[in-house]
C-alpha cells in the first residue's frame, strides 16, 4: 500500500510522508531509496565486480533487514531477533559469527547515518 501525502513516512522517521520521502521533483527518486542505497553501500561495494543480480539483490535485502532491526525499540528484542537470524543462517560457526558482526555493524551504521530515527 502506498503512503499518502499526510500519512506517516514509511521510512520510520515519524514525519509526514510529504515532508520526508515523497518523490523529489528534481531527482525523481524518493529520499528513502537514496538513504537505503547509501546505507547498503558497504554490502554492495563488498561484492565481487562480476557479481550477478542475485548477489546484489541479496545484499540489498540484507541491508533492508538490518535497517528494520536498527529500528526495533528495545535492545532485548533486537538481540533476540539477531539470535534467530544467526541461528538459522547456513554455514559454520565462524560464518554465523561473521554474520552477527555484520548485522551489528550495519545497525551501528544506521544509528550514525540516521540519528534522528533513534532516541537519545
Amino acid at each position: 500500500m502506498k503512503a499518502g501525502r499526510n500519512d506517516p513516512c514509511p521510512c520510520g522517521s515519524g514525519k509526514k510522508h510529504k515532508r520526508c520521502c515523497m518523490i523529489s521533483a528534481d531527482a525523481g527518486e524518493t529520499k528513502l531509496h537514496q538513504n537505503l542505497a547509501a546505507y547498503a553501500a558497504p554490502l554492495v561495494d563488498g561484492l565481487p565486480p562480476d557479481a550477478g543480480e542475485r548477489l546484489v539483490d541479496g545484499a540489498l535485502k540484507t541491508a533492508a533487514v538490518c535497517w528494520k532491526l536498527a529500528l526495533v525499540g528495545s535492545d532485548a528484542e533486537r538481540d533476540a531477533a539477531i539470535a534467530v537470524i544467526v541461528q538459522h543462517a547456513a554455514g559454520s560457526d565462524e560464518e554465523r559469527q561473521n554474520r552477527e558482526r555484520m548485522i551489528r555493524s550495519m545497525i551501528a551504521r544506521h544509528r550514525e547515518m540516521f540519528p534522528e530515527m533513534h532516541g537519545p
